[in-house]
């Protein structure tokens, strides 16, 4: 798949998404694929979603008082990621 439709189809994915998460690194988004992930961001944008640090969010929801949605997660492959990624496994 195309960088780009795959982050067409990523960001697409978060816009329907309660808590979307995107771990992204420097070695990929920064380098050889930072077009496709500056679509990705500006896709985002577009479709209302905010894009911040999961440090922000952390801050923010313990400041409210609010609870941190909870789920088992593991290590696993994902197809066209280099390495081990973390994934989510199921709600609890």
């Amino acid at each position: 798949i195309a960088p780009a439709a795959a982050f067409a189809r990523l960001a697409d994915e978060a816009a329907a998404s309660d808590w979307p998460v995107y771990g992204a690194s420097a070695e990929l988004e920064g380098g050889p694929f930072l077009d496709g992930f500056r679509g990705f961001l500006s896709r985002l944008r577009a479709s209302g979603r905010e894009v911040v640090s999961l440090r922000q969010v952390l801050a923010s929801r313990l400041a409210a008082g609010s609870s941190l949605p909870r789920c088992t997660m593991a290590y696993g492959a994902v197809e066209g990621r280099p390495g081990a990624v973390s994934l989510q496994l199921f709600e609890v």
